[in-house]
């Protein structure tokens, strides 16, 4: 939990406070930002984008899958702590009913569990191949888009019928401005 605690929180500062650590103001996301913007009213609204927008679908999947492992885990450790402690009741003359529950217990909760993890990979064994793939596809796609990109800008001013936008060779986003005197 705290390494994958540790990585969220790396990736997130990584990614969006790069600004504080360089000499010119750079947002997270290569886009235009009118000059009447104040920068770090622009820069937040892209880290709160990021975070909810983008980080929140990816942690939720992997905080679900983590948390049905870290649970299961847990409950086949109980489990062994029970079957370690099946002896200590002693097999007296009394006792041997209560130990006979107990094993009858302890058998149940061992084959709900293998149902249980069974039903998990059955479950999230396509989910998390989908998952993966579209990451990969999608991490390929943008490498490629960076790697053959402009190398010096990023954000190209285009005209179209009459409307000045801004498209960017990064990201798959056009934003536009009403009038092209708002763009300059």
């Amino acid at each position: 939990m705290y390494v994958f605690a540790c990585s969220c929180t790396s990736n997130l500062f990584g990614f969006c406070c790069q600004t504080f650590f360089s000499d010119e103001n750079i947002l997270p996301l290569a886009c235009y930002k009118p000059d009447w913007v104040p920068f770090y009213s622009f820069w937040f609204l892209q880290v709160l984008v990021i975070f909810f927008g983008v980080n929140m679908a990816v942690i939720c999947l992997d905080t679900l899958i983590m948390t049905l492992i870290v649970l299961t885990h847990i409950q086949f450790r109980l489990l062994n702590h029970e079957v370690e402690n099946l002896y200590s009741y002693g097999l007296g003359q009394g006792n041997r009913k209560y130990f006979v529950n107990k094993l009858k217990k302890i058998v149940r909760h061992h084959n709900f569990l293998l149902e249980f993890t069974q039903k998990i990979n059955m479950t999230f064994s396509e989910t998390f191949l989908t998952y993966m793939g579209i990451i990969i596809i999608a991490i390929c796609i943008e490498m490629y888009n960076l790697s053959t990109g402009p190398r010096k800008h990023s954000v190209e001013p285009t005209s179209v019928n009459g409307t000045r936008i801004w498209k960017t060779h990064s990201l798959p986003k056009i934003l536009s401005c009403k009038a092209s005197r708002e763009c300059l």
